[in-house]
């Protein structure tokens, strides 16, 4: 379920471009590419930046847990809070393009 959901914020946006109209308007297509762009490297930031942590977090089975968080958590905040305000962007922009 959650590959499902994770793959499908990506696709339902880039789906949206393919789908031939003749009522889409430069602006509405622009917004949702902006949005489909924003998801995708709000993917992107995951898969490179917080997964590999995470995994780091994970295999440091030796050194006390306090230790290692304190290792990785201000990176993986980093990449949170980019992750966070790109799929924010992206949301809003498709809700934006949707309205149009």
């Amino acid at each position: 379920m959650f590959l499902t959901v994770f793959l499908a914020v990506i696709v339902f946006p880039v789906a949206t471009l393919a789908v031939p109209t003749e009522e889409r308007s430069a602006g509405r297509m622009w917004l949702l590419v902006a949005g489909s762009v924003c998801a995708i490297l709000n993917h992107l930031i995951t898969i490179v930046g917080n997964i590999p942590l995470n995994d780091a977090l994970a295999s440091s089975g030796s050194a006390p847990a306090s230790e290692a968080r304190a290792a990785f958590e201000a990176r993986w905040r980093r990449f949170h809070a980019a992750r966070t305000g790109l799929i924010l962007a992206s949301f809003v922009l498709l809700v934006w393009a949707s309205l149009m």
